[in-house]
């Protein structure tokens, strides 16, 4: 990644391995049972001792860890570039921990769209990222197959526009998440009507008007323009993701698993949604990112409206559209692709219980 970025008042963790103590974590917070287990490292419930609050502590080895360049009181120092996400999307939450140093700047109130950082350590052979954890919740892949592997119409529709200003205000803050998917968005189920927050920003990366050449992700949420040209803009790439997210939440698989099923076929849509629904949802699925929406042009989509109708009512295939491949196929087939795409068919989540 070139150039550097520049975060106000960003210092270097000062529990660190200079520390006396082995492990300056262990002084701070209690770590419990393992969340999840990845390529990227492993994340593991706690809560801080201080006052209890339930946390996620994900340990990722240091040979894992890419930094980025970042601007500091005139000077370039190299910091973890997820920390350095963190930091831009949403600051450090409420972050009474101690572990970020002197000079970090206000508190920034708890961000809306992404779980926040409250707190970072660098030792000597690992990064720790203390995450906030709401309770209760779950991420939203269990919170669907909790419903019986899809999500009404009703339901979806909250989800998805929620995850669509999510991702408007994680853009207006400089980043790009890169790897959209259920197992890492958290729904938050202590209320009626669920809360979306976006986590595990270890395949983000800061954002840019110019087309991205490195293709960090998950396989199966790939967009067509990446295998056919090695590249893609942030925008495009993104409504790609969403529209995958919400075949998922509808039809209970996603809608493509190989290259060629990504790049030339048309996914499968039950007939039981209605018009406006499987409009959006083909619009985001186009295969020309100009043919895509913007995240502003999905929120006016009369599908994403409160007063849109339910499902039911009649709609039309658009004309050479293929419906001939039905649902079922594994949520962990191996995509087709090539060896410079740095993707997977399985991802670390974080920061649920």
């Amino acid at each position: 990644m070139s150039g550097t970025t520049q975060v106000n008042a960003l210092q270097p963790p000062q529990c660190n391995s200079r520390e006396p103590t082995p492990d300056p974590v262990a002084e701070r917070f209690v770590e419990l049972g393992c969340l999840g287990d990845g390529g990227y490292g492993t994340v593991y419930a706690g809560y801080r001792r201080e006052d209890n609050l339930p946390v996620a502590i994900k340990r990722v080895p240091l040979a894992k860890v890419l930094r980025i360049p970042v601007t500091q009181n005139g000077q370039q120092v190299e910091f973890p570039l997820e920390v350095v996400l963190l930091r831009m999307v949403g600051g450090r939450g409420e972050a009474r921990g101690e572990g970020m140093g002197e000079g970090m700047g206000e508190v920034v109130p708890p961000p809306r769209a992404a779980v926040a950082l409250l707190d970072w350590f660098e030792m000597d052979q690992e990064l720790v990222l203390v995450l906030e954890r709401p309770v209760p919740c779950m991420d939203l892949h269990d919170y669907i197959q909790k419903r019986g592997g899809t999500l009404q119409e009703e339901h979806a529709r909250v989800i998805l526009r929620q995850l669509v200003e999510a991702m408007r205000e994680v853009h207006s803050r400089g980043v790009l998440h890169r790897d959209i998917k259920p197992e890492n968005v958290l729904v938050e189920t202590g209320s009626t009507s669920p809360r979306i927050r976006v986590l595990d920003f270890g395949c983000g990366c800061v954002l840019r008007d110019g087309p991205y050449t490195e293709c960090y992700g998950t396989s199966q949420y790939t967009p067509p323009e990446w295998f056919l040209r090695e590249s893609y803009r942030a925008g495009p790439s993104t409504v790609w993701q969403l529209g995958v997210v919400l075949y998922d939440m509808l039809c209970g698989d996603q809608p493509f698993n190989t290259r060629r099923e990504i790049l030339y076929e048309e996914p499968y849509i039950k007939d039981q949604l209605s018009r406006h629904c499987v409009d959006l949802l083909r619009r985001c699925l186009a295969k020309r990112p100009r043919g895509r929406p913007t995240l502003e042009e999905m929120l006016l989509h009369p599908w994403l409206q409160p007063d849109t109708p339910p499902p039911g009512s009649s709609r039309t295939r658009p004309p050479g559209s293929s419906q001939t491949r039905p649902p079922g196929s594994s949520r962990t087939r191996p995509l087709d692709r090539p060896a410079a795409c740095h993707l997977k068919t399985t991802h670390l989540h974080s920061g649920h219980k």
